[in-house]
């Protein structure tokens, strides 16, 4: 059982947010539309910063920094409480929990990035990055992140590999 789950303002983490059943249809217009204007007005109400995001057909990535006064869990519960209903129509519901990693120090943001945005890449749904339409960058992240990126879908953060803990 996972411990209580810490958010820290001003903490940047790497998002898994899945679908039930792993059930595909997450990164269609309609769906995509909502997720995206969603994660925009969390950010309008300062409740944290997206650097980086990927929709894919059974999950999403996000790459975060918390900056408001909502915790992590009540973030993310608000972003699947406000889609649920355009899920819903397409057959489709969030799982309950979700995987969260907060950035330390020695972790890389750019490494972060570069394997959220080459997502797609890996699962095969396009040969180029630059090509897949469900994928964004924070404007602050343009002014130094490579974009589009080199395709190095070799590419994994380490602290993926630490055995992914998912949490509600």
């Amino acid at each position: 059982m996972r411990r209580k789950r810490v958010s820290i303002s001003g903490a940047t983490y790497f998002l898994t947010l899945c679908t039930n059943h792993r059930n595909r249809g997450l990164n269609t217009p309609t769906i995509a539309a909502s997720i995206r204007a969603e994660t925009g007005a969390i950010e309008h109400d300062r409740h944290w910063h997206v650097r980086g995001a990927v929709i894919m057909p059974d999950h999403l990535h996000l790459l975060a920094t918390i900056t408001g006064s909502l915790s992590l869990s009540r973030t993310v519960a608000r972003l699947k409480s406000k889609t649920r209903r355009e899920l819903a129509a397409a057959g489709l519901s969030w799982q309950s929990n979700y995987f969260d990693h907060r950035l330390r120090p020695a972790d890389h943001i750019s490494a972060a990035l570069t394997y959220l945005v080459t997502n797609p890449v890996r699962g095969r749904l396009v040969a180029a990055a630059k090509d897949y339409p469900q994928v964004w960058i924070g404007p602050e992240e343009t002014t130094w992140f490579a974009w589009p990126p080199a395709d190095d879908s070799s590419v994994r953060p380490h602290w993926l590999d630490r055995g992914q803990t998912s949490g509600g």
